[in-house]
């Protein structure tokens, strides 16, 4: 185990300068490379509960020694090696420190500017996308490895570039030590492997958290997603709506419901920030279609209740005229026999069945009319919501196509000038 002492020297060769925050299993220190002299370096140690395996130590190392990765938005490491039982990495120290700190200073500073959120979504999905390109996962998107260069430029850290060694910090520690809970989509807590969704996921929080200034659902990253009833997400309206669209599909439960790093990235190289006035036009605009449809939905809803009423009163109806029809035929059997009761052992039994027969068919003859209405006037409904859905879908687009005309002009106004 390293020992937590300033000026300990690591290895035979790296003096430990400063402790910083790390990962889930390491220690991170800013150290001094006493063979080369140099000061600005960081030592990032896997802490080990018992000895690697020669074998493993062999596979880490020629893992490491086969990456031929080059991006500028991700750091490499320059060394891995295993001191006795513990693998670590040498990394260059970025004295301007991570996103974690743009994070903590929003307390003080205020909210962070649109564009730079965008510009962190930008270069970090870019990052990812060559990863993913590269069949690499990250495995571990958090703000303390998104780091800040000389140039202003937002890159990325300590990427999964070894199954082998998460793998193994996974059997040491237990699964749940190896990645940030906060930031883990759903199917980290459930497979434990990752995935590029999984990255996707990560980003999408820390989107989230640029811009409302907390983590989603109570810091409880995709196990939240679990828990049945998926928890409501706030936003703050002083960002995009189309800020929100994407930030919430990245948070999507479903993996497949989710953009890819390329996506994202080329989302965000194309996106134009809109103005305050923009942004406030278009969230009224926005409560103005959820009104209209909350009312569409209650027109609907009684239109519903007022056809049920009018086909109960339609099928009593029809009930009462059978009835009526029934009973007058009784009424006239009745008459019939009470004056023909002296002949009524004459008649002959091809008579009475000739008037049951009569009967029967009056009662069927009402029975069918009264359907045949009941069916005309469901026939007519079913018509009538047809036609006024097709209307109502066909206002709906030509209201959509001109919104996104309206924003289009509006978008190449703003470029233009």
């Amino acid at each position: 185990m390293v020992e937590e002492k300033r000026g300990t020297v690591f290895a035979g060769r790296y003096r430990l300068i400063e402790r910083i925050p790390g990962g889930c299993s390491t220690k991170v220190w800013v150290v001094e490379d006493l063979k080369k002299h140099n000061p600005a370096l960081v030592l990032k140690v896997f802490e080990s509960l018992k000895e690697l395996d020669p074998a493993i130590v062999e596979l880490l190392t020629n893992e490491f020694l086969s990456l031929n990765l080059r991006h500028p938005a991700i750091v490499m490491p320059t060394v891995f090696s295993v001191a006795g039982s513990i693998p670590y990495l040498v990394m260059p120290h970025f004295h301007r420190g991570s996103l974690r700190g743009v994070i903590s200073r929003q307390r003080t500073s205020g909210p962070v500017r649109e564009e730079e959120i965008i510009r962190v979504c930008t270069q970090v999905a870019s990052a990812m996308s060559y990863l993913h390109r590269n069949s690499f996962v990250h495995q571990d998107i958090v703000p303390e490895n998104i780091l800040l260069d000389d140039d202003g430029r937002w890159v990325i850290s300590d990427f999964g570039f070894s199954r082998i060694l998460h793998n193994t910090l996974g059997h040491t520690f237990g699964p749940n030590r190896i990645f940030h809970e906060p930031y883990a989509s759903p199917e980290r807590f459930v497979s434990r492997s990752a995935n590029a969704p999984d990255d996707v996921f990560s980003l999408g929080v820390i989107l989230y958290e640029l811009a409302v200034g907390r983590l989603p659902w109570e810091g409880r990253g995709g196990r939240a997603l679990l828990d049945g009833e998926i928890p409501p997400l706030s936003w703050d309206d002083q960002y995009s709506e189309e800020l929100q669209d994407i930030v919430f599909r990245c948070l999507s439960k479903r993996p497949e419901q989710r953009p890819t790093a390329s996506e994202l990235e080329q989302w965000a190289s194309g996106y134009s920030i809109p103005t305050a006035e923009e942004i406030r036009r278009s969230r009224e605009a926005r409560k103005r279609r959820e009104q209209e449809q909350e009312e569409e939905n209650k027109r609907r809803i009684e239109a519903i209740r007022i056809q049920s009423e009018i086909q109960q009163k339609e099928r009593q109806k029809a009930e009462n005229a059978i009835r009526e029809a029934l009973e007058r035929e009784r009424s006239k059997k009745a008459g019939k026999n009470h004056n023909q009761r002296g002949e009524a052992g004459s008649r002959s039994k091809h008579d009475l069945k000739a008037r049951e027969e009569a009967e029967r068919k009056a009662r069927e003859e009402a029975e069918r009319r009264a359907r045949e209405e009941a069916e005309r006037k469901a026939r007519e409904e079913i018509e009538r919501k047809a036609r006024e859905e097709a209307e109502r879908k066909a206002r709906e687009e030509a209201e959509r196509r001109a919104r996104e005309e309206a924003e289009r002009k509006a978008r190449e106004e703003i470029e233009r000038k």
